[in-house]
């Protein structure tokens, strides 16, 4: 399971996700006008985060076939070891079931 999780984080490419987290805490700031709390900022950064990971998800399940027939793209994929496959249900569900977990204790 632990593998599944690691292999799905490169496949979405989560660290762009968390490159990207200060941007979305910058636009929260200025959106609230000073510091909106920490029961918001924690469900904007779940938000962001699941959101943001779901899409790129789809996005790169979306693109397969034609990743699959871009040379480049499949060069760049195989030189950093990335098997292009749709990710077993179970991790997907699992992931779902955890981001639902954590929105629910944040509410």
């Amino acid at each position: 399971m632990l593998s599944s999780a690691a292999k799905y984080f490169e496949f979405v490419r989560f660290s762009h996700t968390v490159f990207a987290l200060p941007f979305a805490l910058a636009a929260m700031t200025v959106a609230a006008r000073g510091w909106p709390g920490w029961r918001t900022v924690l469900l904007i950064l779940a938000a962001m985060v699941c959101a943001r990971t779901a899409a790129m998800g789809f996005n790169r399940i979306v693109d397969r076939h034609y990743d699959a027939k871009n040379p480049e793209a499949l060069r760049r994929i195989i030189a950093n070891g990335v098997k292009v496959s749709v990710f077993p249900t179970d991790v997907i569900e699992k992931m779902y079931a955890s981001a639902e977990e954590l929105y629910k204790g944040l509410i």
